[in-house]
């Protein structure tokens, strides 16, 4: 028997203790795994607790361990992992913050909790085209240097930035709000399970399908900035809930970098006073990896993503590639094609951000 997760149970879900009984037993004995149930009943009126509530000593004892094993069976049907404070996973960002979770439930590579380097983006859930780019350019720029991206798997800046780094088969967490077996919200259930297959991490304080609370969305926010050791603010409103993992970021001595945007974009407001307030300005993507420690490499040796390029991009990309820099007319004459193919075919690659023009009538790889 796991006894921690046995005797948070019975506190916290089977036995029915109201909060200052609850709070009186772990003054006690100072630790969820000494907690012994026979002094708890021996001394009920010690700890606040009247008579008619069946503590897991005596001749309930058996419904209880019942309990237990019924949920741990749950636990392995669900294939759900747990970190408990006992464990090698349970990191010191996490036992030294504010309200330490008491488990955290996990579907995925549990080691990128506290190994590596991790850096949350979050942001707004219908952010601009501008915020769209930079989250996942930067997801991507991430990646590329071993850096986990960690956000929460809401719409908007949170999917894109686990998109973009599973784009680049890179490490990503996401904390969930919801059950750790509960894609929330549903549109994102192929990033969820993409998150699982490529050996990333789902993370929760809750268990199996729960539905996520309104106000279990901050209590999220505060396990994205306390597993990260930077967190970038993409785009939020004055009032927006984003703002919520940079003021828990603060508290826990993160460092928060934040997108300056238009004064006169609503989506700006919340980053702007950010930076107003100290928050680092996210101007240059390499200040992050100086922040982190981490040297920047040729931009060369970053994987280039090909898989949204049309089978004409992609011949053109091909071409180019094996001198640099090519005339146009001349991959007209090579492919074979009309201009107007080859003119699009090229704006799809300077919008992928793969070539460029070298000359008016030149293109070069980028």
């Amino acid at each position: 028997m796991d006894r921690y997760i046995f005797n948070l149970k019975c506190l916290r879900d089977w036995c029915e203790l109201d909060y200052k009984s609850q709070k009186k037993i772990i003054d006690y004995f100072k630790n969820m795994e000494h907690i012994r149930w026979e002094t708890v009943s021996v001394e009920s009126k010690t700890f606040n607790i009247e008579g008619k509530i069946n503590l897991p000593f005596g001749a309930s004892n058996y419904s209880y361990l019942d309990q237990y094993n019924a949920f741990m069976s749950k636990l392995k049907d669900y294939d759900t992992d747990y970190i408990t404070p006992k464990s090698i996973y349970y990191s010191d960002a996490l036992r030294n913050m504010d309200h330490s979770p008491e488990i955290l439930y996990s579907k995925g590579n549990r080691s990128l909790v506290s190994s590596g380097q991790r850096v949350a983006i979050v942001g707004s859930r219908r952010p601009t085209s501008y915020g769209r780019k930079v989250a996942s350019e930067l997801s991507k720029f991430l990646a590329a240097h071993g850096v986990t991206v960690v956000s929460g798997l809401a719409l908007g800046i949170d999917a894109i930035a686990h998109k973009a780094a599973l784009d680049m088969s890179s490490n990503t967490i996401a904390v969930m709000a919801s059950g750790v077996n509960r894609a929330y919200p549903r549109t994102n259930a192929s990033i969820y399970h993409e998150i699982i297959q490529n050996d990333g991490l789902i993370l929760s304080e809750k268990a199996f399908d729960e539905a996520p609370k309104p106000y279990e969305f901050p209590l999220r926010n505060r396990l994205i900035s306390a597993i990260s050791d930077i967190v970038v603010i993409i785009e939020a409103a004055e009032a927006s809930g984003t703002l919520t993992t940079a003021m828990h970021g603060l508290n826990q001595g993160k460092t928060i970098f934040a997108l300056p945007g238009s004064i006169y974009s609503e989506l700006s407001r919340g980053t702007n006073k950010l930076i107003y307030d100290g928050a680092l300005p996210l101007i240059n993507f390499e200040d992050i990896l100086l922040e982190l420690g981490i040297e920047t490499i040729d931009k060369s040796m970053i994987k280039k993503d090909f898989s949204n390029l049309s089978p004409v991009a992609m011949e053109v990309m091909n071409l180019i590639s094996k001198g640099k820099k090519m005339e146009i007319n001349r991959i007209c004459e090579e492919m074979m094609l009309e201009y107007s193919e080859i003119i699009s075919a090229i704006n799809e690659l300077i919008l992928e951000e793969l070539c460029d023009f070298a000359s008016l009538t030149e293109v070069e790889v980028k």
